[in-house]
């Protein structure tokens, strides 16, 4: 199966409805960005209203780096954020100077001015360069689009009621107006976002994960396809819940396994995200069924997301858990790194072993959520092979990776991936560990419903009307 397009990109939205504008509305929303980083890096960028205009101020690179020396008096009520991780064909054409593929993006109706915050993906861009004479790269243009060139006539609700059936993709957005927040996600709840209040400053959050807010305030998930709206009060419209019970859903699997923070709070489990990650390591623990010296043998995880997963994996089998694997501060992920070369030097710069002589002729279970290129797993048992130890006992939190994502995430083709088409003892090899097991979808299965999941890149089906393909 080959496909005409490159997927979209994973991102992070946070928005902030106000009602005591005393409260600095404007660094609310930069300070839950920074905590979306892990989300995307490329790029930040905001939106608010002042003196009835719109101003929206974006750039490349980290939230610290772009409102390092941002400053504004403004008293708004409203503001949204975005932190994006593009593609890597994105990134390579977009000239350095010109931000207008960046988010979010803004356009004027008469109705006033609007802008948009987007994480996700509209797989199928042919069809819609066609409609309209798009003028960046960036498939959240095709939403503004459309909202401009509707919105007069429909009005706001049903304008955007339209959008989600007109438009198939995965997508979640914020859509900010003069006269509050609409957002929504796509009718098939591919990746999170939720809602927040603190009641003591009176302040609405939503954002694509939890972890943007002190967890006291959560309210819940929004649920896939029904339009979302903050504004004055007494005429909010909140659609949240149990998505279980009133949705199919098709909820992103490597969101879990990979993308989420541990101290999110899971749109399906209703429970923080590390507690999921814990029970995955207890469960591959319960799959070593061969017996050996457990003083020869140390526990060891690649930071973060698979920690709470190795403790589980030692407390089950008795094993001393060792964080030896370090990064470099604050340095983000190299999955979300746009190409092999970044990958690869990132590697090289910022992981480091913070005690090596606790590695001399040690036989290790070296844990990790997933691989997908390889290139971090390739280059971490090389730096343990240098350090003298005995043996290498690689163990993935996931099934292998063996498709691409056409629903936001950057896997743009199968040969990219190391598992593709070769057999676990060939993964094995070509990383150079000793041994290699990897969780099934249905040991998954075992620790949170997959009815609930897409598991396409793990091997499952495609959701062919997202795609609007005949296959």
């Amino acid at each position: 199966m080959q496909l005409e397009y490159d997927p979209g990109h994973k991102c992070g939205v946070f928005g902030v409805y106000n009602y005591n504008t005393i409260n600095d509305t404007i660094n609310t929303c930069i300070n839950g960005m920074n905590k979306l980083q892990h989300r995307g890096r490329e790029s930040a960028g905001i939106s608010y209203f002042k003196n009835n205009e719109l101003i929206t101020y974006k750039n490349n690179g980290s939230v610290a780096n772009v409102f390092s020396s941002y400053f504004e008096e403004n008293h708004t009520s409203t503001c949204i954020g975005h932190v994006r991780y593009s593609t890597t064909k994105i990134k390579n054409d977009m000239d350095k100077n010109d931000l207008s593929d960046l988010l979010p993006m803004s356009a004027d109706t008469i109705f006033g001015s609007f802008s948009i915050a987007h994480n996700g993906n509209i797989p199928n861009m042919d069809k819609w360069r066609c409609k309209y004479m798009l003028k960046t790269n960036n498939d959240t243009e095709i939403l503004v689009q459309y909202i401009q060139q509707n919105v007069v006539g429909l009005g706001w609700d049903r304008c955007l009621q339209n959008l989600l059936s007109d438009i198939k993709g995965v997508y979640c957005l914020l859509v900010l107006t003069s006269h509050g927040i609409y957002f929504f996600k796509d009718s098939y709840g591919y990746h999170p976002l939720c809602l927040g209040f603190n009641e003591a400053d009176d302040i609405y959050y939503i954002s694509s994960e939890s972890c943007a807010f002190d967890k006291k305030y959560y309210l819940g998930e929004v649920m896939p396809g029904k339009i979302n709206f903050i504004g004055k009060k007494g005429e909010n419209r909140l659609y949240l819940g149990d998505i279980k019970k009133h949705y199919k859903t098709s909820f992103c699997l490597f969101e879990y396994i990979y993308f989420m923070n541990n101290m999110s709070i899971g749109p399906i489990c209703h429970e923080e995200i590390e507690n999921f990650r814990y029970k995955c390591g207890q469960y591959m623990a319960s799959l070593e069924t061969e017996t050996f010296e457990k003083d020869d043998y140390i526990v060891v995880d690649v930071p973060k997301t698979s920690t709470r997963s190795a403790e589980a994996f030692s407390k089950r089998l008795g094993l001393v858990h060792e964080k030896l694997l370090c990064k470099v501060g604050n340095c983000g992920r190299s999955f979300i790194l746009p190409t092999n070369e970044e990958r690869i030097k990132f590697i090289q710069e910022n992981i480091y072993i913070n005690d090596t002589t606790k590695l001399y002729n040690k036989k290790i279970f070296l844990l990790d959520d997933s691989i997908v290129r390889g290139n971090t797993m390739k280059q971490i048992i090389k730096i343990l092979r240098e350090c003298n130890v005995s043996e290498i006992h690689l163990r993935i939190l996931s099934p292998p990776i063996i498709g691409s994502c056409y629903f936001g995430i950057d896997i743009p083709s199968c040969s990219e991936l190391i598992a593709y088409e070769k057999s676990i003892d060939e993964i094995r090899n070509e990383l150079g560990a000793d041994s290699l097991k990897y969780l099934k979808l249905e040991d998954i299965n075992n620790i949170v419903s997959m009815e609930y999941f897409c598991t396409a890149c793990f091997g499952g089906k495609y959701n062919k009307d997202v795609l609007e393909l005949n296959w």
